[in-house]
């Protein structure tokens, strides 16, 4: 196998670009990435490189780049219909399959892969991508391709404004299903994220502290205050009496841990880690709220 072998001559070459397309894949997060977050998911183009130089003895070096993609395309380029014809019928057995790198580029290939993982959420993503090669039919891509430029918000979607497009309808089944549990989803749990101040919520910010050991005031358990440092916003505690209220401001100051230990911002008095371990447990608190339009509240002790 080629992989048995020390990378040489043109070989070497291929590893370089394969290895820069692996960086610049992590940036773009690939469409089936959009299923589930798998921090430990191997990039594509990794993978097809892996497969494709365990797979063959020898391979010419321009089938190779065409399989590849390279230099630019990656894993966005199908492989050719020549690599595809000598891989059928191959089975590929992935009994760590996570995130569904390796199985995924095992079937662009040509190959049959059997993928299995122990995490419910990363078999239901590779069920997904099993179903989806047997059911073209279930999304219309071009449709979805649309809808996704329109609503995506960061690694996510506005899941009720696109649901509520008519375009849905001709997006395939697999986004009509998606949204009619969006919404049976969004029924059920509305009770536990009700509007705050008149407003959607969309995050919480929640706190674990303890009481200082020397003056017993609360001490938020935090490395830092930010909450956009782009824009320079953070958050720091004003004290009354033994209790904190929230301030958004627009100085970046320092945390209370560093290294497991704490430090009281209210007095200055150290907390050794043993105090903290022995305390933390019950004294989550909720400090912040940030709404749908990005609007950051302090949550007041008089809100609990």
């Amino acid at each position: 196998m080629i992989i048995e072998r020390p990378f040489s001559g043109p070989w070497k070459e291929i590893k370089r670009q394969v290895d820069a397309l692996a960086v610049k894949e992590r940036s773009y997060r690939p469409p089936h990435f959009e299923m589930a977050t798998s921090l430990a998911r191997a990039p594509l183009i990794v993978s097809r490189f892996i497969l494709l130089t365990a797979l063959f003895e020898d391979l010419d070096h321009q089938l190779a780049k065409k399989a590849l993609g390279l230099p630019e395309e990656g894993f966005e380029k199908n492989p050719p219909a020549e690599i595809k014809e000598r891989l059928k019928g191959v089975k590929i057995l992935d009994p760590f399959a996570g995130g569904g790198s390796i199985p995924l580029e095992a079937i662009r290939l040509g190959a049959d892969a059997v993928a299995i993982d122990y995490n419910p959420v990363q078999w239901l993503a590779l069920k997904t991508i099993e179903i989806i090669q047997r059911r073209r039919d279930l999304i219309n891509v071009k449709v979805w391709e649309e809808l996704k430029k329109r609503y995506r918000r960061g690694f996510g979607a506005d899941m009720k404004a696109l649901c509520n497009d008519p375009q849905v309808d001709k997006a395939g089944v697999l986004l009509k299903e998606a949204c009619r549990i969006a919404k049976e989803l969004e029924e059920e749990l509305a009770q536990y994220y009700p509007p705050y101040d008149g407003d959607e919520v969309a995050h919480y910010l929640w706190v674990k502290q303890v009481r200082c050991p020397k003056c017993g005031a609360w001490v938020p358990l935090v490395l830092d205050y930010g909450l956009d440092s782009k824009r320079g916003v953070y958050w720091r505690p004003v004290y009354k009496d033994g209790d904190y209220e929230v301030e958004i401001t627009n100085e970046d100051i320092e945390g209370t841990i560093r290294e497991g230990d704490g430090k009281c911002p209210k007095c200055g008095a150290a907390i050794s880690n043993s105090y903290i371990r022995e305390k933390i447990k019950g004294n989550d608190r909720l400090v912040l709220v940030i709404t749908k339009d990005k609007k950051i509240k302090s949550f007041t002790p008089q809100d609990r």
